[in-house]
């Protein structure tokens, strides 16, 4: 098992995030678009992501973990996760995934640090 990463690591991270976003325009460094913007808010998101929920059984892909709707509980919360990154893929069904919010969460800040690199 690996470790988990380094403060620096995720600090590294940010700064490359934030280089990307002054790179391509983005007034506030480390700043993303709004959800709604992003298209997360729309009849089409929520419905490739009750199709996700269901074609996934509501498990978890990385851990098998039961994801509950409206849980109080982050880790176990479903999140509709891209396979390949939302910049470099698509929102095909095929390339999203349910995840619970802890392997998300992890998930999301290897990429961050591989990103960094």
């Amino acid at each position: 098992m690996r470790a988990a990463p380094t403060l620096c690591a995720l600090a590294r991270a940010k700064k490359a995030v934030m280089r990307q976003n002054k790179a391509i325009g983005r007034s506030v460094p480390g700043s993303r678009e709004s959800a709604y913007k992003r298209g997360y808010n729309s009849k089409s998101w929520d419905s490739k992501k009750k199709r996700v929920f269901a074609r996934d059984h509501g498990m978890c892909r990385k851990c098998s973990r039961i994801c509950v709707h409206g849980a109080n509980d982050n880790r176990i919360r479903p999140h509709t996760d891209h396979i390949v990154p939302k910049p470099l893929g698509t929102d095909d069904i095929d390339n999203l995934q349910l995840l619970c919010g802890e392997c998300h969460g992890r998930k999301t800040r290897k990429e961050m640090i591989e990103n960094a690199r």
